[in-house]
């Protein structure tokens, strides 16, 4: 089986959920409107994570995962701050970056072995 570039599967994590967005800034987004924009870039990220773990062999994966990972607990804790300086409910958001660091767990435990 032919090696997949590791890039190959990180790039359309990243691009997808920017498909859905009227402009650059994902922080500029309603709320409900981020929600969409942030569930997707999860499901995107941690289908890409799955992918590369499964079939790029070797450390080539861990720092593309590493980014990914951190891209997405980034622009997620980042809107929790803001929506919290706004006084704004931010319950849906902080259930979906547990879910992130759950399902990371997860995926980290199970292909560490």
């Amino acid at each position: 089986m032919k090696t997949i570039k590791p890039y190959l599967i990180t790039l359309p994590a990243l691009v997808i959920p920017f498909l859905f967005l009227q402009g650059p800034n994902p922080f500029h987004l309603t709320g409900p409107a981020f929600l969409h924009f942030y569930l997707t870039l999860l499901l995107a990220t941690h289908t890409a994570v799955f992918l590369l773990r499964r079939y790029v062999k070797g450390k080539q994966a861990t720092p593309f995962t590493g980014c990914l990972m951190g891209i997405t607990l980034f622009t997620g804790l980042a809107r929790l701050v803001q929506g919290l300086s706004h006084a704004k409910p931010v319950g849906y958001l902080l259930l979906l970056i547990v879910l992130h660091l759950v399902l990371y767990g997860f995926i980290r435990g199970r292909f560490s072995a």
